[in-house]
């Protein structure tokens, strides 16, 4: 329990310093504000930004939805840059669409449970950190 919290921290400058390519493996995502401001970031500056996460779809156990709605809540800032108000509907339409992708996982009653980061294919984070704002906490 220390604040800040120093695997937010590196993982947050990783981002940042990040020119090419971000690739975050996780159970969910739904981080820290520092996280997400950097990963908006690095999208604004073309970094590819990938993400491989749950979600909630025909395949998938039911407690999935427990925390799959905050990974896509999350998705449209990583697509654009920013974040967007709901009634910013039209404009989020609108938007260039940054070098994002995002993939959930798709097998039968499995839930993905990896937690890791790669930074342009140079530095891996991996452990139990969850990209979540409780891990953070």
């Amino acid at each position: 329990m220390h604040s800040p919290n120093k695997i937010t921290e590196e993982c947050t400058k990783l981002i940042q310093q990040a020119k090419k390519e971000v690739v975050n493996g996780n159970l969910f995502f739904n981080p820290a504000n520092k996280i997400l401001s950097a990963c908006m970031n690095a999208a604004n500056r073309n970094v590819e930004m990938t993400l491989i996460t749950n979600g909630i779809n025909d395949l998938t156990p039911p407690y999935n939805s427990a925390f799959c709605w905050a990974n896509r809540i999350n998705y449209v800032p990583l697509y654009y840059g920013r974040d967007y108000h709901f009634w910013e509907f039209l404009a989020c339409r609108k938007a260039a669409v940054n070098n994002t992708h995002v993939y959930e996982y798709h097998v039968k009653d499995i839930v993905y449970h990896k937690k890791v980061m790669v930074v342009d294919r140079r530095y891996t984070v991996i452990g139990s950190y969850n990209m979540g704002v409780k891990s953070d906490a």
